[in-house]
């Protein structure tokens, strides 16, 4: 699985103080099934990425959400279609520790494509499948930009 640790690197890429205090944003998966694809070692595996940024500045919650919503647009783009989820890219529980920090529970359903195929020598090959990628970069840039969060640029995509 590749994107937990993705996600954590756009994360601490937005908010500088998960990447000081990396303990405060804890990354668990559950809820993981195995698609096998027919005759093939080919697979698609379907997760819960749970997400708990703990002690979280109350004026940073929105940052914190726009690095997750700039990350699925290339990551899990699907995720973010109409009526996927019944409109509803991922979920959230948060409880205020006091009246300016939060600590916060977010679940998304994520999904990985794995392509295996056997070479000319019999050794097996295994790639993740990338995402399809769609060209936001006007739009992500232009808000980016106005909302101080990283660019792909500075995410490294």
């Amino acid at each position: 699985m590749e994107k937990p640790a993705a996600l954590r690197e756009a994360i601490q890429a937005a908010l500088p103080e998960f990447k000081t205090d990396p303990d405060r944003l804890r990354i668990y998966v559950d809820g993981g099934e195995i698609e096998p694809a027919r005759g093939t070692l080919s697979h698609k595996t379907a997760y819960t990425l749970n997400l708990f940024a703990q002690e979280i500045a109350k004026d940073k919650l929105t940052r914190l959400n726009i690095a997750i919503i700039h990350w699925l647009q290339r990551n899990q783009p699907d995720i973010l279609n109409p009526g996927t989820n019944g409109n509803k890219a991922y979920t959230f529980e948060a409880e205020p520790l006091t009246s300016d920090v939060w600590d916060v529970l977010i679940q998304l359903k994520l999904t990985e494509n794995i392509l295996v195929r056997m070479d000319d020598k019999g050794r097996l090959n295994i790639k993740t499948k990338a995402e399809p990628q769609y060209d936001l970069e006007d739009v992500l840039g232009q808000y980016a930009a106005a909302l101080g969060v990283p660019n792909d640029n500075q995410i490294g995509g």
